[in-house]
């Protein structure tokens, strides 16, 4: 009787001992490096587009859900886009995913209208891959924005970079 009990105390240790470093190794995993992203990026960012195209940089507003919907935010006023003209883009609406330790892509996508605001255009395509700063506070990504016409034929495809910081609560 004594023998099986020790044989069922070590049975018993040498699981732990599997278990307890099959633990940390799950840890390792890229799977798991890849999720700690959706830590670092869910929530709220004030980005900078920097598109030739545009003339100049625009602010806007990126959101990341913890379950990979994305929404971006910017003012819907006359944009002047190259030879394309001065449009009027809609909020975007798209999905994100890790790619990853501290790496993302995202893709979203815009309705444009003409000038007048009533003429629809097209829709916009907006691709990104980027990076996540160490201390999480700031974002990095390179970015190819496509504008198709109402049959979805790419009229521009305009690279850009964007920078990004992270909103917080400010305390007091």
């Amino acid at each position: 009787m004594r023998s099986r009990k020790g044989w069922f105390a070590a049975l018993l240790l040498a699981c732990a001992v599997i278990t307890g470093s099959g633990t940390q190794a799950a840890a390792d995993t890229p799977t798991a490096r890849s999720a700690q992203i959706f830590e670092l990026l869910v929530g709220s960012w004030l980005v900078t587009y920097d598109v030739q195209a545009f003339g100049f940089p625009i602010p806007i507003l990126l959101s990341f859900t913890g379950d990979g919907v994305m929404i971006e935010t910017d003012t819907p006023a006359p944009t002047p886009v190259g030879n394309l003209g001065t449009l009027i883009l809609s909020n975007g609406h798209g999905e994100w995913e890790p790619t990853g330790f501290r790496q993302f892509s995202y893709l979203y996508r815009k309705l444009v209208y003409q000038q007048d605001g009533l003429t629809p255009f097209g829709t916009t395509r907006t691709t990104a891959t980027g990076t996540i700063s160490n201390d999480s506070a700031q974002l990095k990504a390179n970015l190819l924005i496509e504008f198709l016409d109402v049959n979805g034929n790419v009229l521009l495809a305009a690279p850009g970079t964007a920078t990004g910081t992270k909103i917080r609560v400010e305390k007091p």
